[in-house]
């Protein structure tokens, strides 16, 4: 008898499909902008005030939720306002390897393919990473949909270090709704009282207690 072919999407797929919801996500806010400036004369140009305003985008290569600032108020209306919502807006679960699939740290950065050198069990449900040997600089990682995939050291810890509840030298993370707040870089992260921006690796910062 012929094994039933597994018809599941790779990660990679899944990866590209989630980017497909995000980008209609952020195509649809673009739309009630312009039905507001269509039907209740809103501008749609940015405000000539100096105000800064601090929104939460999810960020696929990170495959999680970062602030970022802009002085573009009509993208404020329609943006998440905490990292939370973020979440909960995109509705979406671990895909793969964290990390920019183009980095600048060569073509086999993100995900090391499971061939020469690798040791992988094919069998069901075997397959997990009791049973992978993964690259030097890589280190084995469990979709939430199985399988086995070998990661970037690198971009694992650097998103493991943001995202822990304690900054460098042990000083707490503050959370808000249960999150840790976290960006690319300060610019991009308003901190609240008693806290300020820590640098946490070249990827990315986050608020810690002053």
């Amino acid at each position: 008898m012929t094994p039933t072919q597994n018809t599941c999407s790779s990660p990679i797929t899944l990866r590209k499909e989630n980017h497909f919801l995000h980008c209609i996500f952020e195509m649809s806010l673009k739309i009630c902008a312009l039905l507001g400036a269509c039907l209740f004369g809103l501008s749609l140009a940015a405000p000539k005030s100096s105000q800064t305003y601090y929104v939460w985008n999810f960020d696929q290569d990170w495959q999680t939720c970062l602030s970022r600032s802009t002085t573009d108020k009509n993208h404020v209306t329609y943006a998440t306002q905490s990292r939370r919502n973020c979440f909960s807006s995109i509705g979406v679960g671990h895909m793969g390897c964290t990390g920019p699939e183009n980095g600048k740290y060569g073509k086999a950065q993100l995900e090391a393919n499971l061939k020469a050198g690798v040791k992988v069990d094919q069998m069901m449900p075997n397959r997990d990473c009791n049973t992978a040997t993964c690259p030097k600089g890589y280190a084995c990682d469990m979709g939430m949909y199985g399988g086995v995939r070998c990661c970037n050291i690198k971009y694992r810890d650097a998103s493991y270090q943001v995202h822990d509840d304690k900054c460098p030298g042990g000083s707490e993370a503050p959370k808000v709704d249960g999150h840790v707040q976290i960006a690319m870089d300060c610019k991009n992260l308003k901190c609240g009282t008693g806290q300020k921006c820590v640098v946490i690796n070249e990827f990315f910062a986050k608020c810690c207690k002053a």
